[in-house]
């Protein structure tokens, strides 16, 4: 397989991605900071942005080699949808 065939696989699964490519390692880090940031606000908060902090903690454990912030995102777009 080669490099550029896994990086657009990784693409097509979301951000799911191998120790391989740095630079979307580099972006899922940036993504669980993120997610931290979520965390530190207050259920109000994340009501108000659409987020339970259910989801928040979800995310927070998801692996490295997967996005978190586009996890979380998948989380509460099925949610939504099985609601309505």
């Amino acid at each position: 397989m080669t490099r550029e065939f896994l990086e657009e696989r990784a693409f097509d699964l979301g951000e799911i991605t191998s120790f391989l490519n740095p630079g979307a390692l580099f972006r899922h880090w940036q993504a669980r900071r993120s997610v931290k940031h979520l965390a530190s606000l207050d259920d109000y908060l994340l009501r108000d942005i659409g987020l339970k902090r259910s989801d928040v903690e979800w995310a927070e454990r998801v692996p490295i080699t997967r996005n978190a912030v586009l996890a979380l995102e998948e989380r509460v777009r099925q949610r939504r949808f099985a609601d309505s």
